[in-house]
């Protein structure tokens, strides 16, 4: 088994009252304050626990399966059971929408939970309920846990011809999405595998070349012979050649549409931000920018690449577009052409 890491989950400082909480989820009910007569003293609910959700962990192509075990260091109901929230959407699991499973720890606190049917070279994301008798504990948002299924997703790619003057073609979906609405894989610039977490390392060493080649540049790799990350010249003439606009989806994904200025035809972005060496960029309610890799390397700025850079504007309505320097370790979304 792989040790991922451990994480003390609502620790000894987080004590929740009862009279002030209200649970969520489809087996939760309301925690009310318990009616008392004059001059009794309230009774507050608590339960401080070190929590380590994915100690042990097993991926394989198609499945996830991990060893937890929770210590209960002081609480006033007894343990019920633990639920896992899980899917390869992080909005829909931070809001305790997902998939989900439920054990029952045995007496030494240990439990196991086993996944399988996976997509494989996914993200998977995760967040934890722990349930006692009188009250339940929310893993914190800001905490969920991610882990990526072995291999790479397999996908027919295709291009759309936008009448662009140099005939350039455009890849419809990004690397590792299977439609215009995921946002597929994040990359630091140069690196020939995606990341797999939330989080990079900004000792990262990109390749020491002006423009990436075939062996280091992500599309070529993971899209196939004939397709390339595009240079910043091929962004700069999508940029100049399509009317962009922002929006919503119907199925909650925030993506910048560009529609031909020569045929008309449409070409989607997805808007999600960027991979930091401390966390995800973006502090919004909803993404409203978003950074595209291109193959060239800044001559201007040491240790960074050219990248798009799409941001809404909520005053105009308009979504501005630019090219960016942009720091080579963080991790920003592909997308393909073919030339």
């Amino acid at each position: 088994m792989k040790k991922i890491f451990s994480y003390a989950f609502l620790a000894a400082a987080f004590v929740v009252a009862g009279s002030m909480m209200s649970c969520g989820g489809d087996d939760d009910t309301e925690i009310k304050p318990k009616e008392e007569e004059p001059d009794t003293p309230s009774k507050e609910a608590y339960a401080n626990v070190n929590f380590k959700p994915m100690s042990d962990t097993i991926v394989t192509e198609t499945s996830i399966a991990f060893d937890g075990k929770i210590v209960v260091q002081r609480a006033s109901g007894t343990l019920q059971d633990i639920t896992m929230f899980y899917g390869a959407d992080k909005d829909k699991v931070g809001n305790l929408s997902g998939d989900k499973k439920t054990c029952v720890p045995d007496e030494s606190g240990h439990y196991r939970f086993d996944i399988d049917e996976l997509e494989k070279g996914t993200i998977y994301y995760f967040r934890f309920k722990v349930r006692f008798s009188d009250i339940t504990l929310t893993q914190p948002l800001l905490d969920v846990y991610s882990v990526t299924t072995k291999g790479i997703i397999e996908i027919d790619y295709e291009a759309v011809d936008l009448g662009l003057p140099s005939g350039t073609l455009w890849a419809t979906t990004n690397v590792g999405a299977k439609n215009a609405e995921q946002t597929g894989y994040f990359f630091q610039w140069g690196a020939t595998r995606h990341i797999t977490g939330d989080r990079v390392s900004a000792k990262y060493e990109a390749p020491q070349v002006d423009r990436l080649t075939a062996e280091n540049d992500a599309a070529t790799i993971y899209m196939g012979q004939g397709w390339c990350m595009p240079t910043q010249e091929d962004w700069q003439e999508l940029i100049e050649n399509v009317d962009w606009s922002f929006g919503k989806t119907e199925s909650g994904a925030y993506v910048a549409e560009g529609i031909s200025k020569t045929n008309e035809k449409k070409i989607f972005l997805t808007v999600k931000y960027y991979i930091g060496d401390t966390n995800v960029g973006g502090s919004s309610s909803y993404p409203d920018y978003t950074y595209y890799w291109s193959s060239d390397r800044s001559t201007d700025y040491q240790g960074k690449a050219q990248a798009f850079f799409g941001e809404y504007k909520p005053r105009s309505g308009n979504f501005a577009t630019m090219m960016y320097p942009w720091d080579t370790y963080l991790g920003c979304q592909v997308r393909g052409v073919k030339k």
